[in-house]
């Protein structure tokens, strides 16, 4: 996360960056000067894939599963608004496709839509697992 922001509020922002990366250990929270950028926060967090795991049909299965599991904080979402933002990765575009041609989507809000209507379906057929 790239600030621009006076260094009076960065307690602030450092607590809200630890709540939305799931409250990790505090050490893991990171803080550095980056050039011309000025302050830059970010989560250290270790990654829990496999190497194998680190393509884009893997992470699109994880992003199908992250909706089900989180629907108001998951994967599917995340990828979104980073696209929007202009974040891309080497597998940004390959990881989507994928996640769109798994649910029929034509773009990703819509994928998010079907699979949470998949996931109420299921819900309403076996009201004992809810």
């Amino acid at each position: 996360m790239v600030l621009d922001i006076q260094k009076s509020a960065l307690g602030e922002l450092m607590e809200w960056l630890w709540e939305r990366e799931g409250e990790p250990p505090r050490d893991r929270l990171k803080q550095v000067e980056c050039g011309g950028f000025g302050c830059v926060l970010y989560c250290d967090l270790e990654s829990n894939l496999s190497d194998e795991e680190i393509n884009a049909e893997s992470l699109a299965q994880f992003a199908i599963e992250s909706v089900r599991k989180i629907p108001m904080r998951n994967a599917i979402g995340y990828l979104a608004q980073n696209i929007e933002q202009g974040i891309i990765t080497p597998l940004t575009y390959a990881y989507r496709d994928a996640i769109l041609r798994r649910t029929g989507a034509v773009d990703l809000t819509e994928a998010e839509k079907i699979i949470l209507h998949s996931v109420r379906g299921m819900q309403e057929a076996n009201p004992s697992k809810t």
